[in-house]
């Protein structure tokens, strides 16, 4: 099975299977960008012991923040410096496409900077998933291992009231 994901919609799917996760860093190295991405629930079911997840975008043409508005914001900050997108400390809530890129709905955890949250834009070629343990995962084991841990943790909340 092919690991590397080409379907914009299935990067996307990526960050919407990583809901709750978190950017931890970012490694830019033109024209290709790594994410660290933090979700222990996730990393655990994949690899034992692991926390989280590295994503390889391949091709990047596009990668940017661009902050939510509130009252005293007239307009949105966009940020482009990997930098400074990573000291928003980004909360991944989904992925979706727009315009034929990936847009992550995300919150921010740091509250001198902007407002609560925004979108993170990524265009990209391709993009692969790598377990701490250093093995490829492919979306749909991906998917696979998502629904399990939802469906499982629906259950057991079922019970419990």
């Amino acid at each position: 099975m092919n690991k590397a994901i080409w379907n914009v919609k299935e990067i996307a799917d990526i960050f919407s299977i990583f809901h709750d996760g978190w950017v931890e860093d970012i490694y830019y190295s033109d024209p290709n960008l790594k994410l660290k991405i933090g979700i222990p629930y996730l990393a655990k079911a994949i690899a034992q012991g692991a926390s989280g997840f590295e994503v390889s975008l391949e091709a990047i043409k596009d990668f940017r923040f661009r902050s939510w508005t509130n009252e005293a914001e007239r307009t949105p900050v966009i940020i482009e410096n990997t930098k400074d997108i990573l000291s928003l400390q980004l909360e991944i809530l989904r992925g979706d496409v727009v315009d034929g890129s990936v847009r992550v709905l995300c919150q921010t955890h740091v509250s001198e900077h902007l407002s609560t949250g925004g979108y993170l834009f990524i265009e990209a070629k391709s993009a692969t998933v790598e377990a701490e343990n250093g093995a490829l995962v492919s979306i749909e084991e991906l998917r696979e291992t998502s629904s399990a841990y939802w469906n499982a943790w629906e259950a057991k909340n079922k019970h419990s009231q």
